[in-house]
């Protein structure tokens, strides 16, 4: 008989062990090959979910102002854009709260339903195209779109969270839709609007869609369910005021919607994006006095355009000037008060028109002029931007830093007014100007107040260069009036101020300066780097240059300004590789079924070879070499593991199936939203194939190497295991272990006690697994000398007295299989360390939650301090008792410049995080928990915040880190960063790329998915971000549920939405705790499979003792005795491993429980173990009904 006949002929005579064999293998095989596909189908998934949400659309611009929607037609028009995309859809993005007033029905009172955090998309024909459900139902005029999540948010719902069907939101219905002004004017700075930001209209619900398609549409890649409200191009741009002006681009690929952007396309459109000036923004028009004016409608020159109009127009003789508004000119006595800064008495009051009737007191001294402008320029010599001549004929050259020039009209009034206070006023006297400080906190309006020294006086007349009303840029609501009684300023403004003079000035010369000071010195008092130096910059007329032309010399970076295409598609399939790889992850938690499969493999195999012991013998003593006999055993093997392993493959896309299944709905919070598909890849089956393949023959191979010492005679006599001396030697080494590991357990204890979070926890659970391994060397030394007087003690019941001594004849075994069943015990009661309920944690500096109650976003941008209970009196319609109530409330409002969620509950990528600034009060207050910082100093140990305020160094190139703080969650898992002093870039405003560095990372905070940094950082690197969206509020606890309601009714036109600390740290910790939970029930299921491991060990024993067992019974033993002996041994080793992992498991895990730090499932886990435990006894009858079944000559001669 050849060796392939007798391999064949060995698989078909064993076939039950041998089915057996396969059978683990196939188990084993299936899990790798399960969790491979588990990865590809989260990646797959996420590329589909990309694809969905996008559509055809490859490419997106969202610019930071409004521009014109020409312009996407004069991109499509070039011939480079035709070549590789379709179409470029213009749109406005918008981000919005939506009120619905649910009317009573069914019994249910009528109930106003809010949503604070819409996005508004709207568009015209070509974007509803793209999807079917919006091509079936565009949206017309005044008209909108709901998605489904966004209907469920706004349908009023019962108290177990369930929609109330009668009140469902439907077509029909109206909504009433709050959006923010499109202000070019950054809010935060004077002639900023505060107020009156929010427009709202009421718009008929005319479908409700899936969620699905463009119904998900988001440019950030989230698989989190958006709430979209989609509407008209010419809804949105009536309510905010933008006839024709958009300000986004949306750009279709010719690949289709379910293709990657063909790589040819990369970098096109930024290179022929060719805004005009009126895109960005800017205008240059030549004025009544013949030279051109260049201004921009965010009324100062950001730093790139300043630069770019220098540069242009500087050899031209262009000239930049500085206009600003002086509350007002003043002449007479000094000040009491010192010079400079000095607060305005009126500075408590909002930063928006006072009321007529309200008192105002003036400044100091005899004359004043209010609300005056004053240029800072310098003098130019040359028509139509000169000479500059004073009423005595003097030419006026320049001006030092302490001078200044009055028009004719402001000197004849001051001095007037001076002459009635009976004394005069001439060249060379004080002049002083008071004016709003051009930083300021929110409603917090201070003044300044500078001297100057009047060095001349110019005429009014048309002659004039001073008489230019032009060097006041547009201030809506300012200069747009035909009179001051008219204005409606963004600025603190007191109409009792303003006389008869000043209308009657105002009717004549419009906003014609006052007064002029030097540009330098109009710079340094009222520029800043964030907002700008240059409010005006006019060229005189140049031979052969029109306006056009004049225009071209201005080269602007798109990119500077906002103006950047981004590639929102292939962003969005880079970033569906996945924050967390989910192979890894799930082999992971997969371990104690892959443990338990190997091992059974192992297990079922030697049981197999020792049934064939003496056939083995049989082949030895014919004349067959132990490595001949070896290598068809392993035939057999290799054999039974490429049949496990071809049907493991096939039973991993089903094991996969059921591990998504578990993601879609019991473990769902760990994705957020049920998404997942099964993506099957022959990648990861070749690689789940020979992986299990590999490791089952690697296990059966070790099984055979065990046999290759056994003798013939033994085999002969069906003896497959070798003789076992007891070597002192190694009993002394287990004790020493044993003893070593306990005190190791105590000492970990020791640094538990005096640790915290996760170091905490972490100790505790080495102290856990050092006294299990403690305990199972001890036992093993006890089993090895056969003492089991120890274990079970005389005098109760001899059965299970013999039983221990049966298990002390196989010690190894037997402390393998108890160590095997506690090892999983234990991890799966253990990891309850790391369970944190965050509904246990109060308010508590030292905390995840910083000491803070509650937590606000808002949809727009707040630019009022809140903690006035004016400004919620105003903005909110509180009365005083209301606010009152809030006294002991505080809001930390924190910058914020939109980006991804680079939270644990989003499965993409991130690159592009959101950042939040923080403000220096807020550095001083300190608080939260800390997982590490690059802390040395003892201040900064005691509060790593001040960290943002210290230099970070710099990197290769010698550009300076900025230093951030990150939760540890997004540092490590979302942007892999695994420690403090670990680095990585960001972009700023304009484009250029910054190297910031992780200084300190909290732990399991409230500011999950957010880098931050210190405000001051925060401006510099993106100045055009204005007010507060992101609110952490301090509240006392009894009043939490008071204060949000309060909070959501008073703030809801801008979309101010709030939750508590412990609901906002609820949804990031149910990731961990879900993943918490599915390590532990696939490690029960792990468990279970290794019962059957057990089983297989009490086969074994008794094949082994069948000649013993068959004497017993011989001697008077009954069938049911023999049963009972065999049960009580499988339950010992079954217990015995429960008993000892569960001990274990206390040590690790009762401090931390009994320090309130940890939320064990008590019932979760105890119904495991029980489980577990019924399934083991069961499958110890196996073993019992073999003992049964055994013939007792045969089992006496051995056979």
């Amino acid at each position: 008989m050849n060796a392939r006949r007798l391999v064949w002929e060995s698989l078909r005579f064993h076939w039950r062990v041998n089915l057996a064999v396969a059978l683990g293998v196939m188990a084993g095989t299936a899990v790798l090959t399960g969790a491979l596909l588990v990865g590809d189908s989260v990646r797959g998934s996420l590329r589909d979910l990309t694809y969905n949400r996008l559509g055809a659309i490859d490419e997106a611009l969202v610019a930071p102002t409004f521009f014109r929607a020409e312009l996407a037609n004069e991109l499509a028009a070039q011939s480079q854009f035709q070549q590789h995309f379709e179409a470029a859809l213009p749109a406005i993005f918008a981000r919005a709260g939506l009120t619905y007033e649910a009317p009573a029905a069914g019994g249910h009172p009528a109930a106003a339903m809010y949503s604070g955090a819409v996005n508004v998309i709207a568009a015209d024909e070509g974007f509803w195209k793209l999807d079917p459900q919006l091509a079936a139902n565009p949206p017309g005029l005044n008209e909108v779109v709901l998605n489904q999540q966004l209907a469920d948010e706004l349908s009023p719902k019962d108290l177990h969270g369930r929609i109330i069907p009668e009140q469902r939101i439907k077509p029909g219905d109206e909504i009433l839709l709050k959006v923010q002004q499109a202000n070019q004017v950054n809010a935060d700075s004077v002639f900023g609007r505060k107020t009156g930001t929010v427009e709202t209209r009421r718009l008929t619900v005319t479908h409700i869609i899936p969620t699905e398609g463009l119904g998900r549409f988001g440019l950030y890649p989230n698989q989190q369910l958006p709430s979209n409200a989609f509407t008209s191009l010419g809804t949105l741009q009536s309510l905010l005021n933008q006839r024709g002006r958009v300000n986004a681009i949306l750009v279709t690929g010719k690949e289709g919607s379910h293709v990657p952007p063909s790589p040819a396309g990369e970098g096109v459109l930024n290179a022929i994006l060719h805004p005009t000036l009126d895109d960005y923004g800017i205008k240059l028009e030549r004025t009544r006095r013949g030279y051109y004016n260049l201004t921009t409608n965010r009324m100062i020159f950001d730093d790139v355009l300043e630069s770019a109009a220098l540069s242009a127009y500087r050899p031209l003789g262009g000239q930049p000037a500085l206009t600003y508004l002086a509350n007002w000119i003043s002449a007479g006595p000094k000040p009491q008060t010192q010079e400079g800064n000095r607060p305005a008495k009126e500075s408590d009051a909002p930063a928006a028109a006072a009321d007529e009737g309200e008192e105002d007191d003036k400044p100091p001294f005899v004359a004043n002029i209010p609300y005056s402008t004053v240029t800072g320029l310098e003098f130019a010599t040359q028509p139509p931007l000169g000479p500059w001549k004073a009423v005595d004929g003097r030419t006026l050259e320049s001006l030092a830093d302490d001078e200044i020039v009055l028009n004719q009209w402001a000197f004849d009034d001051l001095r007037k007014q001076m002459q009635a206070a009976g004394r005069d006023l001439k060249v060379g006297d004080e002049i002083y100007l008071t004016y709003f400080e051009p930083e300021h906190n929110p409603d917090d309006a201070a003044e300044g107040t500078t001297a100057f020294k009047l060095v001349g006086v110019v005429p009014l007349d048309e002659s004039s260069p001073a008489r230019d009303a032009d060097f006041t840029p547009d201030v809506p609501g300012v200069t747009d009036q035909a009179s001051i009684d008219d204005w409606d300023p963004p600025f603190l403004f007191y109409p009792s101020r303003v006389r008869q003079e000043d209308d009657d000035y105002w009717e004549e010369y419009r906003a014609t300066p006052k007064a002029f000071v030097s540009l330098a010195t109009a710079q340094k008092l009222w520029g800043t780097a964030r907002f700008g130096r240059v409010t005006s910059l006019r060229i005189p007329p140049t031979e052969g240059l029109d306006e056009a032309q004049l225009a071209a010399r201005l080269r602007l970076d798109p990119a500077q300004l906002g103006f950047r295409f981004q590639p929102v598609k292939q962003q969005g399939l880079q970033a569906a590789t996945g924050t967390t790889p989910f192979s890894v992850l799930f082999i992971s938690f997969s371990f104690f079924i892959i443990v338990s499969a190997v091992t059974l493999v192992a297990l079922l195999f030697r049981l197999g070879m020792e049934n064939r012991a003496n056939q083995i013998g049989v082949l030895l003593a014919q004349g067959f070499t132990a490595a001949r006999v070896r290598k068809l055993l392993a035939a057999e093997g290799l054999m039974l593991a490429i049949a496990g392993g071809l049907l493991g493959t096939a039973t991993g896309a089903a094991y996969a199936w059921l591990m998504l299944y578990g993601l879609r709905t019991w473990w769902v919070e760990a994705i957020s939203t049920p998404f997942l598909t099964l993506h099957v890849t022959p990648l990861s089956l070749m690689l789940g194939f020979i992986s299990g393949v590999a490791v089952s023959f690697l296990a059966i191979w070790w099984t055979l190497r065990r046999m290759r010492h056994l003798s013939v005679r033994r085999l002969l006599a069906g003896q497959a295991r070798e003789e076992q001396m007891v070597r002192p030697s190694q009993v002394r080494w287990s004790r020493i272990i044993g003893w070593a590991c306990l005190a190791a357990a105590v000492g970990l204890v020791a640094v538990a006690v005096t640790s915290g979070g996760e170091g905490q926890a972490g100790a505790f659970l080495g102290s856990g697994a050092a006294a299990l391994i403690g305990g199972l060397a001890l036992l093993w030394g006890q089993l090895r000398l056969g003492a089991t007087r120890d274990l079970v003690r005389p005098g109760g019941f001899p059965l299970a007295r013999l039983a221990a001594r049966n298990g002390a004849r196989q010690p190894g075994r037997s402390t393998l299989t108890i160590g095997l069943v506690a090892a999983a015990t234990f991890l799966i009661a253990a990891l309850s360390v790391f369970r944190i309920d965050p509904g246990r944690q109060q308010p508590r500096l030292d905390s995840g939650n910083g000491g803070f109650a509650l937590v606000a976003e808002a949809a727009t941008p707040i630019a009022r301090n809140l903690n006035e209970p004016a400004v919620l009196e105003e903005e909110g319609g509180l009365q005083a008792d209301e606010t009152a109530s809030l006294a002991d409330v505080r809001f930390w409002p924190l910058r914020v410049l939109p980006g991804e969620d680079a939270s644990c509950r989003n499965l993409y990528q991130t690159t592009r995080p959101r950042i939040l600034g923080v403000s220096q009060q807020f550095i001083d207050r300190g608080g939260f928990d800390w997982a590490g910082s690059l802390a040395q100093q003892p201040a900064d140990k005691e509060n790593p915040w001040r960290l943002l305020n210290e230099d970070a160094g710099r990197d290769a190139q010698g550009r300076p880190y900025v230093p951030v703080i990150m939760d540890m969650n997004t540092a490590m898992y979302s942007l892999h960063l695994y420690s403090p002093g670990a680095t990585m870039e960001i972009v700023d405003d304009r484009g250029r790329v910054i190297p910031i560095k992780l200084v300190g990372m909290l732990r399991n905070s409230i500011l999950q998915g957010d880098i931050l940094m210190d405000e001051d950082q925060f401006l510099r690197l993106f100045p055009h971000v204005a007010g507060y969206r992101f609110f952490l509020i301090e509240s006392p606890t009894d009043k939490v549920g008071q204060v949000e309601t309060m909070l959501e009714t008073a703030l809801a036109n801008y979309g101010f939405d709030v939750q508590t600390s412990g609901q906002r740290l609820a949804g990031y910790l149910a990731v961990q705790n879900t993943y918490l939970s599915t390590f532990q029930s696939l490690g029960a299921l792990g468990l279970l499979l290794g019962t059957f491991g057990l089983a297989t060990v009490q086969l074994r024993n008794v094949f082994e003792r069948r000649a013993e067992l068959a004497l017993l019974r011989a001697t008077g033993f009954r069938r049911s005795r023999l049963a009972r002996l065999v049960m009580t041994e499988n339950t010992l080793l079954l217990a015995g491993g429960l008993l000892l992992g569960t001990i274990a498991a206390a040590v690790a895990v009762l401090p931390h429980i009994l320090s309130g730090g940890a939320s064990v499932p008590w019932l979760q886990t105890v119904a495991m173990l029980a489980a577990i435990f019924v399934v083991g006894f069961a499958a110890g009858l196996i073993a019992v009904r073999a003992t049964l079944k055994a013939p007792l000559i045969q089992a006496l001669r051995g056979d």
